[in-house]
């Protein structure tokens, strides 16, 4: 995980696996390439694994980190900002998870186009609900699509994120703050 960090500007330290596959993405079409950029996306597996990671890596490498938490994570965040060097930042999503700020249009063209000879889902049925995660995961079992699978997900959208409509605001926020720091970090 921390090994072939040549070339590596900045760290994004995520909670799970979706922001590691889309992330990437998404930084293209909002005009950060984290290649050419030298950013490096890690999964941490929740926002616990990600602090501890960050305590891990903050120690060993001087490199800089930015952290993507969950809604959920801001007492933690909160609770531990003394720990944060002066190069770190950390993001908390406003709306939930990660999940729940991807744009309901790209999720349904996305979602429709890939299940078309089985199904369809409606805007309706997943716009501005939160946990959008499990709302997918019970539309996936009513309209027959088979279990919703997070990382299957995450790379049947990365396929259909073509241009800045696919960016939520929340994204464009986030891309915003990110590139801020990308900024800094090749300075």
């Amino acid at each position: 995980m921390l090994k072939n960090l040549q070339n590596i500007k900045l760290i994004i330290l995520a909670e799970g696996i979706t922001e590691k596959i889309l992330l990437p993405v998404f930084s293209k079409v909002a005009g950060i390439d984290f290649k050419e950029s030298g950013i490096k996306v890690i999964s941490s597996g929740g926002k616990n694994r990600l602090l501890r990671l960050y305590k891990k890596i903050s120690q060993e490498i001087n490199i800089p980190v930015f952290m993507i938490f969950d809604a959920d994570a801001e007492r933690l965040i909160e609770s531990n900002i003394d720990i944060l060097r002066g190069t770190d930042d950390a993001y908390v999503i406003s709306k939930g998870e990660f999940e729940d700020i991807l744009p309901d249009e790209l999720i349904c063209r996305a979602v429709n186009d890939y299940y078309r000879l089985t199904g369809r889902i409606n805007i309706s049925e997943i716009a501005g609900k939160k946990h959008k995660a499990q709302v997918l995961s019970d539309l996936y079992r009513q309209k027959g699509f088979g279990d919703f699978k997070k990382v299957e997900f995450a790379r049947l959208l990365a396929g259909y994120i073509k241009n800045k409509n696919d960016l939520s605001e929340e994204l464009k926020d986030l891309f915003a703050v990110l590139g801020s720091k990308i900024h800094l970090a090749g300075k």
